[in-house]
C-alpha cells in the first residue's frame, strides 16, 4: 500500500516551450467578396459521407435553389475553386 500512495503523489516535470505565430488576417475583404459566390452542396462529398433519407433528399434539392437565388440577390456569379491556390489572399 506505501508503494500505490507514493505513485500517486510522485509528479512529472514536463518541460514547455512556447509559440509565437504573427497575426495574421484569415478573412479578408477580398476573401469576403470571394465567399459570395461559393455554393454549399451536400453532394459534394465522398459517398460514403453522402445524405440519406428523405429529409436529406429535400437538401439536395433545396441547396441548389437558395445559391442561386443568394447569387442572384447579391449579383455575384458562381464560383467553384478547384485548388487552394483559387483562394483569394
Amino acid at each position: 500500500m506505501e508503494k500505490a500512495k507514493l505513485a500517486v503523489t510522485r509528479r512529472t516535470r514536463l518541460s514547455m516551450r512556447r509559440l509565437h505565430l504573427p497575426k495574421q488576417e484569415a478573412y479578408s475583404p477580398d476573401r469576403r467578396a470571394f465567399v459570395d459566390g461559393l455554393s454549399f452542396c451536400v453532394s459534394h462529398s465522398l459517398s460514403a459521407h453522402r445524405p440519406l433519407g428523405s429529409i436529406m433528399r429535400a437538401r439536395l434539392r433545396a441547396y441548389p435553389v437558395m445559391s442561386r437565388l443568394r447569387r442572384e440577390t447579391n449579383g455575384v456569379a458562381l464560383r467553384e475553386p478547384a485548388s487552394i491556390d483559387d483562394l483569394p489572399t
